[in-house]
This record gives structure tokens, sequence and C-alpha cells, in this order.
């Protein structure tokens, strides 16, 4: 699956290279938009791998739209490169207080492009693997309360590096810290076996306890939640199940 790219550039001959550029490298799609409101708005609603955009624009201005990003639930954490006119020092510290991550100047040429996305296709990529989520059906357990005296069960539909969707919201609202239980099939991950039979073969199971934040209930009652804190064991056996790497 390619990584996501938002680009917002005013200058048309910018933006012909970039997506002439990125279309060859196959491993990305490039969505751009020439109006930064418009671009503000979508970032509201889609979730992106990384953005390029232009420092100079009509407002929200490159400075204004990343930090509108960094705001954004959906994409705050997303690698953002901003193109400037020049190597300015006070232009990239007030980029990088504004939560830029990359610079690059213009003018711009295929060369430096391709420079450009080589740099960055590591960060878009774990970008776009944290979010990724896969189906995974198993028991859990929400608690909450001074003394978890509150809790119900229901079951996972989907995980992420990141965090899980399970069914039904037991009343959570957004924004709720809750303690989650649920249950990974063994073996965990560092033994020389597939990795992927950490969640597809049941030959006993494992519980741990982990905390997470309601981060939207839909009309369906289907709650999302991000992890607060995972064991880096679980981390790990999520990433091999995400990426269906081998050991």
């Amino acid at each position: 699956m390619p990584v996501k790219i938002l680009l917002v550039e005013t200058h048309a001959g910018v933006e012909s290279l970039i997506c002439e550029t990125t279309h060859l490298l196959q491993w990305c799609e490039v969505v751009s938009l020439n109006e930064s409101g418009k671009a503000a708005d979508l970032l509201q609603r889609a979730k992106f791998d990384g953005v390029i955009l232009d420092a100079q624009m009509p407002a929200p201005d490159g400075f204004e739209l990343t930090q509108m990003i960094r705001k954004a639930s959906l994409n705050k954490a997303v690698p953002v490169v901003m193109l400037t006119e020049d190597e300015d020092i006070e232009i990239m510290r007030k980029g990088f207080k504004s939560g830029v991550t990359f610079f690059m100047t213009k003018p711009a040429s295929r060369e430096r492009v391709y420079g450009l996305f080589n740099a960055i296709r590591g960060a878009m990529t774990r970008e776009r693997r944290r979010h990724a989520r896969l189906p995974l059906r198993t028991k859990v357990t929400c608690c909450w309360g001074e003394h978890q005296e509150n809790r119900f069960t229901g079951e996972s539909l989907t995980i992420g590096e990141s965090g899980m969707a399970f069914h039904p919201s037991g009343g959570l609202e957004v924004g709720k810290e809750i303690t989650l239980m649920f249950a990974l099939p063994e073996p965990l991950p560092d033994t020389p076996r597939n990795r992927r039979s950490i969640f597809t073969e049941s030959k006993g199971s494992r519980e741990d306890r982990f905390r997470a934040i309601v981060r939207y209930r839909n009309p369906q009652e289907v709650v999302g939640v991000e992890f607060l804190s995972i064991p880096p064991v679980y981390q790990r056996g999520i990433q091999a199940f995400i990426s269906g790497e081998e050991d």
C-alpha cells in the first residue's frame, strides 16, 4: 500500500514537477491542492502519511497550516515538508517552531525531489504503519474508575500499533481514559516462528492491561481508542502482525 501525501502548492510549475516525479516512485500517491484553506479542512477529515506545503501562501500560510496540522487529531504526528524560496535561518527557525520536519528550497528540480523523498520515505512509511489497522477478533474488557470498579466486556474489530476499535461502546465518551484487558494469542515475538502466528494460532493466550484513551465513538457504537501504554513485547507483536514479517 503506497504512502499518502498531501501537497499544498500554489505554484503550478512546482506542483507539476513534484506530482510527475512522485508518480514514477510508485511507493507513494499524492493528493494536490492549491488552496491552503481547502487543505486545512481536508486535514481535519482525512488521514495522510505526510504533508508537503509552501511557506508563502494566502492565509493560512505554510506556518499557520503547519500549526493546524499539529493540532489535528488525525494528522498531528505526520512529517511536514516546507518549501521555501531560500535557506533563511530565521524562516527555518520559524518553521521548526511551527512543527515543520524537513525543508526543501526552491527552485525545485527532479533530482532534488528524488533526494527529498528518499530522505522522508522512512518517516512517512512509519506513519502509515502506525495507523494501519487489520481485523482482530478477541474479547476486550474495559475498566475505569478509582478502583477500576466500572467495567464491561466487548469484542475487538481491528488493531494497529497505535490503538484498536471494538464494540459495543459501553457508554464510553470521547476523551475517557480507560484500562483495557485483552488476550494476545501465544507465542509472542522473539521466537523462531512466523510472527503472524501471534494472532492467527490459538496455542494458549496471555492477557495484560493496557492504558488507553477513547478517540471516537460512532453511531454504530464502535469505539476507537489510542494506546497510552503498552508493554514492548506486545508492541512488537502488533508490529509483526501488521507487517507480516517473519523472523
